[in-house]
């Protein structure tokens, strides 16, 4: 996965943790250390790279599709594995496999 900013990384990788709680049928909350992205979510948007606007869109939908998900932020220092999947996306680095790599190298926050 390319990403050409921060920012798009960081909403590529909140999008695809929205994804992976969708497969699983989770129940959960995701932790962005992004406040604009969490506010964009939220309601308050503004201006964002087209990429990484089209992707809060697809969040969005998830999102209101499954009500079971929640997105709210969090600190960076708090969230690791966040900055761990934001870097690694950034990189072109991010393995498919990525939710059984970061229960195997940090089980816990």
């Amino acid at each position: 996965m390319h990403c050409l900013s921060p920012i798009e990384a960081e909403a590529k990788a909140l999008l695809e943790g929205t994804l992976a709680a969708v497969d699983l049928n989770a129940t959960c909350l995701i932790l962005s250390y992004c406040l604009g992205l969490v506010k964009a979510l939220q309601g308050h948007p503004k201006e964002w790279p087209w990429r990484a606007a089209a992707n809060l869109g697809r969040i969005l939908l998830l999102t209101r599709l499954f009500p079971n998900i929640r997105i709210d932020w969090i600190c960076r220092k708090r969230n690791s594995k966040a900055d761990w999947v934001a870097r690694s996306c950034a990189r072109n680095q991010l393995p498919a496999d990525w939710v059984q790599i970061l229960d195997i190298v940090s089980p816990l926050l």
